[in-house]
């Protein structure tokens, strides 16, 4: 089949977008289009990739995959179990170097007493869908134009043998969810006693765990102060989550 003349790279960040959007970025000589979906993101993705992935059943050098997915959070896992199912002759590849995969939407419920923090981590082999690839290395810089991933140096752990030596990974199509690095840091002090002296935060796996202690220990009639930053953040519903569950404990 003829290979279509412009690359395309869904994104798909850790930020909250409005329901019903997705935003695909096509590159191609002309510059960089946009265009919104009207689907729901998980839906979205796999649409726009479906549509723009030319015939799966030709031959494919090795060392060059179908699809490549940067992130093996539940973004990205579902994704690659889509396309399978979808699509079953994909060359799929996974780039994340965690061997641990964490359910990150389960910790406000660990953090009000309704849910088992162990729940929610599993082995990341134990989680990729069948046939998908895992690259276990971390992705240093993107080449869009070259559709090349750069890698660290981490050894690779793959499913059907992705090569372990080149730092370069080749792709036709790009999904990047990959989620965020939280800096604690940024706040004075807030690392120090970040997990203590009554301190925590249920963005974080340790310190879920610590929410939960302290609700357990809340005299009747103490108080707790709840915050949540204004404007675009990750999962804007995990701080009041945290304050109408601990509430009815």
């Amino acid at each position: 089949a003829d290979r279509p003349t412009t690359r395309a790279t869904v994104i798909m960040p850790a930020v909250h977008l409005p329901i019903g959007a997705l935003v695909l970025a096509g590159i191609g000589s002309a510059g960089v289009a946009h265009r919104a979906f009207p689907l729901g993101a998980s839906h979205g993705a796999i649409a726009a990739a479906m549509s723009l992935v030319d015939s799966a059943d030709r031959e494919r050098p090795a060392e060059r995959f179908d699809v490549a997915v940067v992130g093996g959070g539940t973004a990205g896992i579902s994704i690659c179990a889509m396309l399978r199912a979808r699509a079953p002759l994909l060359r799929v590849a996974l780039v994340d170097p965690s061997e641990t995969h964490s359910y990150q939407p389960e910790w406000s419920l660990v953090g009000a007493n309704s849910y088992d923090a162990a729940d929610g981590r599993r082995a990341m082999e134990s989680v990729i869908p069948v046939e998908v690839e895992w690259i276990r290395r971390p992705v240093l810089s993107f080449d869009p134009a070259a559709d090349t991933l750069y890698l660290g140096s981490e050894p690779t752990s793959s499913t059907t043998g992705a090569p372990a030596s080149d730092s370069r990974l080749s792709y036709d199509r790009l999904v990047v969810c990959p989620g965020l690095e939280f800096d604690w840091r940024a706040m004075d002090g807030l690392a120090e006693t970040l997990g203590a002296n009554g301190v925590t935060s249920n963005y974080d796996y340790a310190s879920s765990k610590y929410t939960a202690e302290l609700v357990r220990s809340m005299p009747p009639g103490g108080r707790a102060v709840f915050t949540q930053p204004p404007g675009a953040i990750k999962c804007a519903g995990a701080p009041q989550k945290a304050m109408y569950l601990s509430s009815f404990d």
